[in-house]
């Protein structure tokens, strides 16, 4: 066993911790300030300045300091878990299965290294149930949103919670 601390030792601990608990507070509190000020910069960026500069038919500001704001189109789409199937497949029928990820994994266990080298055929014939996720990339559905958006192409836009909205962009002129 080891020694008893002393009163000043124990003390010092108390301190140390309470700094803990402090900061720990502190970075909570600053996270939640952020989580706020960027639902805020959401609202100003999408809500309030597109609507706005929509009632003044104005697509552009230039600032007195030579930053400009303009408004820019967002493209946007996910896909649920429910949907995946489907979404994947009608990108397949429609000529965009080049955009659709396939992910086949397989579990094993310890001792069964040997075994992994196999390819997805010879671990069905093995007995093994390899598991198989189609997905397509957040971005590459996003940027393939935009694609059909600006090109007028009508797609499922529900199977893809797909959308557009105005947002305000700042650009600072580089002088």
């Amino acid at each position: 066993m080891g020694n008893i601390p002393t009163d000043e030792e124990l003390n010092r601990l108390a301190a140390a911790s309470y700094m803990l608990q402090s900061l720990e507070q502190e970075v909570a509190a600053l996270e939640k300030n952020l989580a706020d000020t960027k639902e805020r910069l959401r609202v100003q960026s999408e809500e309030v300045i597109p609507s706005i500069m929509q009632e003044l038919f104005m697509s552009e500001l230039k600032m007195a300091n030579g930053t400009k704001i303009v408004i820019k189109r967002s493209y946007f789409g996910s896909i649920s878990k429910e949907r995946a199937h489907d979404a994947c497949q009608w990108m397949r029928e429609a000529g965009y299965g080049a955009l659709v990820k396939n992910e086949v994994s397989l579990s094993f266990g310890k001792g069964e290294d040997d075994q992994v080298d196999g390819a997805v055929k010879v671990l069905i014939e093995a007995g093994y149930v390899p598991a198989h996720r189609e997905t397509i990339h957040p971005q590459t559905l996003k940027a393939w949103v935009r694609e059909m958006f600006e090109a007028g192409k009508a797609f499922p836009y529900d199977l893809f919670s797909a959308g557009s909205k105005p947002v305000a962009v700042i650009q600072i002129d580089k002088k």
